[in-house]
């Protein structure tokens, strides 16, 4: 993997959705990593809707998820910091927002 995205900020958003699209333009092998706030972004209809087609491409962490989502389905896989690590051992690059 290219680029891991790890997003704990809920006032990412703004950052986030244009590097996945640059990322996917670019074709970069990428994933992302939402833990503790960064889980809302989950909340703006343009990430949700890059990540819905690159499903595979992200995780949130299920406890960050529990406390700070919005009550509903999450719509990427739900997981644990220990994805994160494992994410994180195959970055070559990490970006943390």
């Amino acid at each position: 993997m290219d680029v891991l995205i790890t997003v704990s900020n809920a006032a990412s958003t703004s950052l986030l959705s244009p590097l996945l699209r640059a990322c996917v333009r670019r074709g970069c092998r990428w994933q992302v990593f939402l833990t503790h706030q960064g889980v809302q972004v989950l909340q703006d209809s343009d990430v949700r809707g890059v990540l819905q087609v690159h499903k595979d491409n992200a995780v949130a962490c299920h406890d960050s998820w529990q406390r700070y989502g919005d009550n509903t389905d999450c719509p990427v896989t739900l997981g644990s910091q220990t994805n994160h690590s494992e994410m994180a051992g195959r970055a070559g690059r990490v970006v943390s927002l």
